[in-house]
């Protein structure tokens, strides 16, 4: 059954036994989702029955599933493999920071840095971090940074 979340509305839905296995994100209570499949009328009660073929997790649920996949493919890439991880030096020489050039954030790390770790160079790779452009930009890749002024080892 699926209904708003105000409960105002509901519409019934059946899955058949052996439509099961082939659904991407079988639909969980209280999950928004997207459903393809048929709709028929019975006309003697005046209720309409949604046969599910398809659920594809919609919303916070999609954002999940594109996790697990890419998660999934990469560990079949063995990117996960024990053997392939090194252990993070006890003392970095270099920290690379994405961030923008003007945010309060950078100055906050290099006051940081400068104090704790006098020592550490500094690489900024410039992103935008807010609004609408920050979504369809990625940052310059990591091997174009520039170290910052004044953080020298």
């Amino acid at each position: 059954m699926l209904s708003e979340p105000d409960g105002s509305a509901t519409l019934r839905c059946v899955v058949w036994r052996s439509q099961q296995p082939r659904l991407i994100a079988p639909p969980v209570t209280g999950q928004q989702f997207l459903v393809l499949g048929s709709i028929r009328l019975y006309a003697k009660g005046g209720e309409y029955q949604l046969t599910v073929f398809q659920s594809i997790a919609a919303g916070e649920g999609l954002q999940a599933l594109h996790y697990q996949q890419l998660r999934s493919r990469l560990a079949a890439e063995g990117l996960f493999a024990p053997e392939r991880k090194r252990p993070l030096p006890d003392y970095p020489q270099i920290v690379a920071v994405v961030t923008s050039a003007t945010a309060a954030a950078w100055g906050d790390i290099q006051r940081t840095i400068h104090q704790r770790a006098p020592g550490t160079h500094l690489l900024l790779s410039p992103a935008l971090v807010q609004g609408e452009a920050a979504q369809r930009r990625s940052p310059l890749p990591l091997s174009a940074s520039t170290p910052t002024a004044g953080l020298k080892s």
